[in-house]
């Protein structure tokens, strides 16, 4: 039998209580979020622009994002 019941019994409980005060301050995410490789970008066109200014807007702006590898 256990000699040193209340001895165990305090030093149990501050190591238990430190435990689960301690589980909020791990993180839950152990991998990483999945990269489905896509890209979102906003382009601001002045209001009332021709469809043909925006057109050659954006085909300067997709010219210009090829330049980047994985682009």
């Amino acid at each position: 039998m256990l000699r040193h019941r209340l001895i165990t019994l305090l030093a149990t409980i501050p190591t238990f209580v430190g435990r689960l005060a301690m589980v909020s301050m791990v993180g839950t995410k152990f991998v990483a979020p999945a990269d489905d490789g896509r890209i979102a970008i906003t382009a601001e066109i002045p209001v009332g622009s021709s469809l043909d200014y925006t057109t050659a807007r954006l085909e300067k702006l997709e010219v210009a994002l090829t330049e980047f590898p994985g682009v």
